[in-house]
């Protein structure tokens, strides 16, 4: 099942006929998988560089490091990834749930790392724009996090692994093959959508989240296959059941209150809500890790405004599992939800041959940050106010109508 499962990745999800070679990006907690698709990418014919990290000791070596001189030390950037991406090469992040290496590090420090990760990686963030550049980010279970998840269970490993096999499709007899049909799915609902020519979106649920946001004139709902520069469809987040669009930054008004605890780079915020003021936050309140919210919204330009809203039914593959996956990844794709930074550049027609400054000037948020909090429940409802006038509903119950 671990080779179906790197044949899926290797084989639906980046575009490695256009690519120089393949850089896997892991935490040593799944090194064993990282190695697997290696094997299976080079049988292929597939060039393969791993990039191990250890956020353990990035995080003790960030305790010692003058505050000043964490954006300089090649340790806390992500220059690694602007090299690949120089290089036309793909990248697979393999992602998982770790304790929290940076529960001792201080606020300060943490906002420095993230901006330094941020700030190292311009020619990556150019080629994410112009879809020159293949990647996707992908689950696999750590020790940890099935004990987190199962705790005092010994199967509690090999239940999240058959979890996430279960949601990526992976347990199906071709997994390409349901991958293509399910995107062809959310490629159907997401143009009717377009066909609506949508002005306003208003969502309203009992958690008290009330608030509206419109489209740009040209907006295009997408599905989550991506279609690269090279004509090539990918998928950049296994698994993925969300239709996503981008919203003019500048007309949020409202409030949203969160649905599921965010989990930001090990850290946990939840319990929150944001109030929008003319498409800023003006507002923020959360029970848990109120000052790393407080960092996200405010700690780059522009954060603070939206750059997506993505909507997923609350009886996904995902929501049906019944659980809180603790990694933004799978959460979000249990439940609709938006995004504080930058928006998308396919989210407008035309958007990707455009410069971000026209994007921007079109409605299109333009930021170094890019985070999902989730804010889909059972009674959320989402009124499609159109150009022509027209009142639709087209989400009730949580789902689509």
């Amino acid at each position: 099942m671990k080779e179906k499962y790197a044949l899926l990745l290797l084989d639906k999800c980046l575009d490695l006929e256009n690519s120089s070679y393949l850089y896997i990006h892991y935490p040593k907690e799944v090194e064993d998988f990282a190695t697997i698709v290696k094997k299976v990418a080079e049988a292929k014919g597939i060039m393969v560089e791993l990039g191990l990290e250890e956020e353990t000791v990035i995080a003790q070596e960030l305790l010692k490091t003058n505050l000043e001189d964490i954006s300089s030390n090649p340790l806390f950037t992500r220059e690694n990834w602007n090299r690949v991406a120089k290089e036309n090469g793909a990248i697979l992040f393999l992602e998982t749930v770790l304790e929290d290496s940076y529960q001792n590090v201080d606020t300060a420090r943490f906002e420095e790392l993230m901006k330094a990760r941020r700030n190292s990686k311009p020619i990556y963030n150019e080629k994410l724009d112009s879809k020159e550049l293949s990647w996707c980010i992908a689950s696999y279970p750590s020790k940890c996090w099935a004990e987190q998840l199962f705790p005092n269970d010994f199967n509690g490993y090999q239940k999240l692994l058959d979890l996430i096999y279960q949601v990526s499709m992976v347990d199906r007899e071709n997994p390409v093959e349901a991958w293509t049909q399910e995107l062809e799915n959310s490629r159907k609902r997401a143009n009717y959508l377009n066909s609506l020519k949508i002005k306003k979106l208003h969502y309203e649920n009992s958690l008290g989240t009330s608030f509206t946001v419109s489209l740009p004139s040209a907006y295009q709902f997408c599905s989550a296959g991506e279609i690269d520069a090279y004509g090539k469809e990918i998928i950049v987040n296994m698994p993925s059941y969300e239709i996503f669009t981008s919203p003019d930054y500048r007309t949020t008004e409202g409030i949203i209150y969160s649905s599921k605890p965010l989990f930001y780079q090990g850290k946990k915020i939840d319990d929150f809500y944001l109030v929008f003021k003319e498409g800023k936050v003006v507002e923020l309140k959360a029970r848990v890790g109120e000052d790393i919210l407080r960092g996200i919204v405010y700690g780059e330009e522009n954060s603070c405004y939206l750059g997506e809203i993505a909507l997923v039914n609350t009886n996904s593959p995902i929501s049906k599992t019944g659980y809180i996956f603790q990694t933004t990844l799978l959460d979000e794709n249990a439940s609709c939800h938006v995004a504080l930074g930058c928006g998308f550049s396919e989210a407008i027609v035309d958007g990707v041959q455009m410069t971000e400054e026209e994007r921007y000037e079109k409605g299109i948020n333009k930021s170094k940050t890019h985070v999902d909090f989730m804010i889909g429940t059972p009674d959320l409802k989402i009124e499609a106010l159109t150009e022509d006038g027209k009142t639709i509903i087209i989400f009730e119950n949580g789902n689509f109508v």
